[in-house]
């Protein structure tokens, strides 16, 4: 916002400064040349480099995964479950 006095944009600072509107805190600062403005729009809209994930490195003493293995289930816990499922409804015979 642009003032015509200084002193009406001292108001608004002391008074709108760190106030809540819509569930978001209001910094309200004095910037008569733009500079803190400037330095804040260019923070916001200028790209920031995307950290790089580190490739995983297999350790020495750590196993190898099974190739029967399927998103972290092996074999015999899928032949385990096979018996607990339902064969017949209920009140039917089979």
């Amino acid at each position: 916002m642009l003032f015509d006095a200084v002193r009406g944009a001292k108001a608004c600072v002391e008074k709108l400064n760190g106030t809540s509107v819509m569930g978001q805190v209001l910094e309200v600062l004095l910037d008569p040349f733009g500079n803190i403005c400037k330095e804040k729009f260019e923070e916001c809209t200028t790209d920031k480099k995307k950290e790089s994930i580190p490739p995983i490195v297999k350790e020495a003493n750590q196993p190898d995964v099974p190739p029967e293995t399927s998103f972290g289930r092996s074999k015999s816990f899928s032949d385990d479950m096979a018996p607990h499922k339902l064969s017949h409804r209920v009140g039917h015979p089979e």
